[in-house]
């Protein structure tokens, strides 16, 4: 089995499908472990990150949580994120974030106000 194979299906299939597909393959061990080593050094390679621009959609006071829309989607926000002294952010409130990868999409760090 070719790593292009190996790709489009991870493109195309979720991890158990993945598995399964490979079961009983003489050669997918040594693929399953490639697979291993080029996640681990993608999760372990330092993350570019970038500015971006957003829009602060809800802020739960009581949680001390919100949701921030920008042109990647909705965005979490943590109060512990928030920078320039700012202790909660108000509807349609306009912030500049670093965003990260997270389990359930993307959360916000660095949180600023925007520059005018």
């Amino acid at each position: 089995m070719s790593c292009e194979i190996v790709v489009d299906s991870i493109r195309r299939a979720s991890t158990a499908d993945l598995i399964e597909e490979l079961k009983g393959r003489p050669d997918s061990a040594g693929i399953l472990a490639d697979l291993v080593s080029e996640a681990l050094r993608k999760k372990l390679a330092p993350q570019k990150r970038h500015r971006i621009g957003g829009q602060c959609k809800l802020w739960n006071v009581v949680k001390k949580w919100g949701i921030l829309t920008s042109d990647m989607g909705d965005v979490f926000v943590h109060i512990s994120d928030l920078e320039d002294g700012m202790h909660l952010l108000e509807k349609d409130q306009v912030v500049t974030f670093e965003p990260i990868a997270v389990d359930r999409g993307y959360k916000a760090i660095h949180v600023k106000r925007a520059e005018p």
